[in-house]
């Protein structure tokens, strides 16, 4: 099962992980992990090459993790752009759980202090 979190920090996402594969198939032919994969890789792209913020990526494949974390020192311009793309994915994702609940989950965690 794949579980996503969705972290968040005064109201705003501000990080997610991504962990597990969803074992709807086989590697290769699992096209819930494939889903997944592409609404999360296209936010990495989104906030990294389009909204040039510099945040912190761990990546392993083998493993089905993915994690992003906006930097502490983000501006609120650039944290309001990145919140569009993060609830779009947030959205793209209760779209496909819809459909594929017995395969992955998500939830949200609050980390305001």
């Amino acid at each position: 099962m794949t579980n996503i979190t969705l972290i968040k920090r005064h109201g705003n996402i501000v990080a997610f992980e991504c962990k597990g594969h969803s074992g709807y198939a086989k590697n290769g032919e699992d096209i819930v992990c494939a889903a997944i994969s592409a609404i999360v890789q296209t936010v990495e792209i989104g906030v990294i090459e389009v909204l040039n913020i510099s945040a912190k990526v761990n990546k392993n494949e083998n493993a089905g993790i993915m994690i992003l974390q906006l930097p502490e020192n983000i501006s609120s311009s650039q944290l309001e752009k990145a919140q569009i793309l993060f609830l779009t994915m947030k959205l793209a994702l209760e779209n496909l759980l819809g459909a594929y609940s017995k395969f992955f989950k998500m939830e949200e965690r609050d980390e305001t202090h």
